[in-house]
């Protein structure tokens, strides 16, 4: 339904056709399974040490000591193989996707990995 209407949006003075938004199938089932099968990892990989009871949310294991080094690591790895690409775009210049894609993976999954844990104490039973 929105293809349709993405002839009328104009972003920077770039439109697109409605043939041109046409995903392929095993490419929209594949993102229709591996963004839930993701989030659902992703939540039992967190609750792994928490036990959700009636009467709280307990913790089981005493929280491991986070590092900060590979933390910082990631995030300036990313920028690094990003850098070499600013102001390539202003002209349609030619890209390494690889190299944007894994830029932008490790800055993303960097800065998240930076973001500070729970800040609640643990209770132990």
């Amino acid at each position: 339904m929105g293809r349709q209407l993405a002839t009328l949006v104009d972003v920077r003075d770039i439109s697109v056709f409605s043939s041109d938004l046409n995903p392929s199938p095993a490419l929209a089932l594949l993102v229709a399974f591996a963004v839930p099968a993701a989030a659902v990892l992703v939540t039992l990989f967190a609750l792994r040490g928490v036990v959700i009871e009636p009467l709280g949310v307990v913790r089981k294991a005493k929280p491991p000591r986070r590092r900060l080094w590979w933390r910082l690591l990631m995030p300036l790895v990313g920028l690094a193989m990003l850098y070499p690409m600013t102001g390539k775009g202003n002209t349609n210049g030619n890209f390494n996707q690889w190299l944007v894609i894994s830029g932008t993976v490790l800055l993303l999954v960097g800065v998240t990995a930076l973001l500070p844990g729970s800040s609640r104490p643990s209770w132990s039973d």
